[in-house]
């Protein structure tokens, strides 16, 4: 018996064997040949070589020489993804997956690959691999696998798909652990948010302004924010009621929505104030396109009343001075200015009192809402009639009216007494002149006609 090489190769597959075989009388039956077979690790197709009978002796005829012997491999290579998960960004493009192959080959395997929705769909998110072969040659260790990853410009959850590996080439190839690889797209994509109007106005009376919040951007999932108000120079509780809010904006929605504020009405006279309203979010999808603040304005409406309470005073010449009250009505948080003058009627200036234009009365809060307004009187020596002017309320401050009485007329009653005696204590008149001559004496000046 002898053997001889085929795709087998002696030394490498078997040991080159040959062997003497005797059949004895009486011992006529099958005898074994054991021929060494070598394993070396190597995956490769089955081999053969070949067993060969020869003999010297004439008394035996061969048949069936020579025989096959086929070597099946028992060896195989791996295949498996280095990592059982990988991360993309969706603005990436693509991600390339990497599967190592083990084992000493001599022949080409093949592997399958498929991908399989998860979250992410196929064609909108990424491009799909469905029973795509790779042929692995001999000298190859590691399989490359690029995947595209499509941009949508939609906010979105994080989505996953699936690459599975499986062997074309069974027995000679199997799949390892992971066979399986989940790849996660991380969306890049960010929705944009921001008031409707930087600056809101409302009057105070009005009590409720509705704030708009605009969401920009396709949605796939929810959003959210908080919104808040803030105190400026308007305080909560005083002249709006705090509000916190939390705005959902989910996919369909309209993206638009209003807040209301509750804006408090008061009797306060104050200045234009101030408060703001401030988006915040912890998603970190969400940009603030024009800043996350807006102010809302409130403009007061109430205005304080000034007036005389009379419309007539009367003061004595002697008296030196003229006062007039004048009253402030209204709950004052902030000074107010009126401004009043004098006007002459029959009574003339400075002949009878001191002219005063345009001086400005203030009212601050917390003093007194009730002032005195003091015009000099001038007492002269003429004997005249009761003379008149007036005093006149005005106002360039927009938080103060004049009330009914914005015109008050001052008399000015005369104190001087005409003094008038005969020229003479004996007069004397001849009868026949038919009258008498008294002479009268005016001492005091006159400025009206006066009978004695």
């Amino acid at each position: 018996v002898v053997t001889s090489p085929g795709t087998a190769l002696a030394g490498a597959d078997f040991s080159t064997h040959t062997q003497q075989l005797t059949f004895s009388p009486g011992n006529n039956g099958p005898q074994l040949v054991r021929i060494p077979l070598v394993d070396n690790n190597r995956v490769e197709e089955d081999e053969q070589f070949s067993v060969l009978l020869s003999t010297t002796d004439s008394d035996v005829k061969i048949i069936n020489s020579p025989a096959t012997v086929t070597i099946q491999d028992n060896n195989v290579a791996t295949v498996k993804f280095q990592s059982s998960t990988y991360q993309v960004n969706e603005g990436a493009g693509q991600i390339t997956v990497r599967l190592d192959v083990t084992g000493i080959r001599d022949v080409a395997v093949i592997a399958r690959l498929n991908t399989a929705n998860i979250g992410a769909t196929a064609g909108s998110d990424y491009t799909s691999i469905v029973d795509k072969n790779i042929t692995i040659l001999p000298s190859v260790t590691v399989i490359s696998e690029t995947i595209a990853i499509s941009e949508d410009g939609i906010l979105e959850n994080n989505e996953t798909f699936s690459v599975t590996v499986a062997s074309r080439s069974l027995p000679h190839l199997v799949t390892a652990g992971p066979a399986v690889a989940i790849v996660t797209i991380e969306d890049n994509d960010v929705v944009s948010v921001r008031f409707s109007q930087s600056s809101y106005s409302t009057e105070e009376e009005l009590t409720q302004l509705n704030v708009q919040v605009i969401v920009a951007g396709q949605l796939q999932r929810p959003v959210q924010l908080s919104l808040s108000t803030r105190d400026q120079s308007a305080t909560q509780g005083n002249d709006y009621q705090q509000n916190t809010v939390s705005l959902t904006f989910n996919p369909g929605d309209p993206q638009e929505r209003n807040v209301p504020i509750q804006i408090l009405e008061d009797t306060l006279i104050e200045n234009t104030e101030t408060l703001s309203v401030e988006l915040t979010t912890t998603d970190t999808d969400i940009v603030f396109s024009n800043g996350n603040t807006a102010s809302i304005i409130i403009t007061d409406d109430d205005v304080a009343s000034v007036y005389i309470p009379n419309d007539a005073y009367s003061y004595n010449e002697h008296d030196g001075t003229a006062n007039i009250p004048v009253i402030l009505q209204g709950n004052l948080a902030i000074p107010v200015t009126a401004r009043w003058s004098t006007q002459h009627n029959t009574a003339t200036w400075p002949s009878d009192f001191t002219v005063i234009t345009n001086r400005d009365i203030v009212f601050r809060p917390g003093e007194p809402a009730l002032q005195q307004l003091q015009v000099n009187i001038l007492d002269d020596d003429v004997v005249e009639s009761t003379e008149q002017f007036s005093v006149v309320l005005n106002t360039q401050d927009a938080k103060v009216t004049i009330g009914t009485h914005g015109t008050a007329t001052v008399s000015i009653i005369d104190n001087d007494q005409l003094r008038v005696n005969f020229s003479s204590s004996r007069y004397e008149a001849d009868e026949d002149s038919g009258f008498a001559l008294v002479g009268l004496v005016l001492h005091d000046v006159l400025e009206t006609t006066t009978s004695v």
